[in-house]
């Protein structure tokens, strides 16, 4: 599962150069019987992009960008062979696999009450943004329909100071106190917000080299149904043609689970998943997504609010992550304005 197999595992498929998709050894079908093959391959497997054609079609498309900028991009993307690969791998007592999950369930009121008090500060709404503001393009793209907005509260190895001294103070101590998570060069730590009727379609995250934690905030206790949909197989969904790209809400082979107040579930964001919080069964939301403003806060109890964090996959080790974090991060590392970082050493890794 090293940074050089997954580069190797590009490299020597049999790759299309008009797409820059390849097949892996043994597996050169194409069509149905590509389709087919790839069913035995793990749950989270979407096809193997060679690293070479998408270092060369990033560097035509954006001149500018310094070569060392152009690898940690397509770098962010790779497929980690051999990996276990499983959707979902808790959705309670996630502490008896996961250090992070036992911090998490361990201070779960102390977290509960930073949350609550934040909430009600008259600042809380300026550092809401819609989902994407924090993250990527790309989430901006999947934001979905109705009110999905996020707090960000660290960017890898960088925290954000005010909102840690201020506000955070438990929550920051236990991502310092878990390496695994902020030496993850794509790791946020954030607070997502969900309202009722919001619908985020299915897609999928970059890599299987990290798992993400949810730490349930509040579960709305009113009406409704706030879950987490996932389809456990390879490939990207079609989309239904209604609106363009990335329009699947719901699909007929998508397995859902819901979050327990103060239990952190554990799920592979590689594998395609939805996100749903429904009061109104069957019924489509139609609002543009909205941020919530200083006079139009909603309840906290009428969300669904996660703590969000993503550390490593377990079973990346510790000399596999260092390797992967420096050849990542060689090209470049976000130090957002008022945000303060970790110094990184080699025995962090083994931490």
């Amino acid at each position: 599962a090293t940074a050089a197999a997954a580069a190797a595992a590009a490299e020597d498929g049999s790759c299309d150069g008009a797409t820059g998709t390849c097949a892996v050894p043994g597996d050169v079908a194409r069509g149905p019987a590509r389709k087919e093959a790839n069913q035995f391959r793990p749950g989270n497997f979407h096809g193997v992009k060679s690293h070479s054609y998408y270092v060369g079609a990033i560097s035509e498309a954006h001149p500018n960008l310094p070569p060392d900028a152009v690898q940690s991009i397509v770098a962010s993307e790779w497929y980690h062979p051999s990996l276990t690969a499983k959707a979902v791998w808790c959705t309670e007592a996630c502490g008896e696999q996961f250090r992070v999950a036992r911090r998490l369930d361990a201070n779960a009121e102390a977290i509960q009450q930073e949350v609550q008090s934040f909430w009600r500060h008259p600042d809380a709404a300026k550092y809401l943004a819609g989902v994407g503001a924090h993250t990527t393009q790309f989430d901006r793209l999947i934001a979905g329909n109705g009110t999905w907005v996020d707090v960000r509260l660290w960017r890898g190895r960088a925290f954000n100071k005010q909102l840690c001294e201020q506000h955070f103070r438990v929550i920051c101590a236990l991502v310092e106190a878990s390496p695994e998570v902020w030496t993850n060069p794509w790791s946020h730590v954030l607070l997502s917000i969900l309202l009722h009727d919001s619908w985020v379609p299915f897609h999928q995250g970059h890599t299987n080299g990290q798992l993400t934690y949810h730490f349930p905030v509040t579960v709305s206790s009113g009406a409704g149904r706030a879950e987490l949909a996932v389809v456990e197989r390879g490939g990207s969904l079609q989309d239904d043609g209604s609106e363009g790209k990335g329009t699947v809400l719901s699909h007929p082979e998508e397995r859902t689970v819901t979050w327990t107040q103060g239990k952190t579930l554990v799920f592979d964001d590689s594998f395609t998943h939805a996100v749903r919080y429904r009061v109104h069964a069957g019924n489509v939301p139609t609002p543009a997504p909205s941020v919530p403003t200083p006079n139009n806060m909603p309840s906290l109890t009428s969300a669904r609010v996660v703590l969000l964090m993503r550390g490593w996959h377990p079973e990346l080790q510790p000399s596999e992550r260092a390797a992967l974090r420096e050849f990542v991060r060689r090209g470049g590392e976000e130090d957002p304005e008022g945000y303060e970082m970790l110094p990184i050493s080699p025995s962090v890794f083994s931490m």
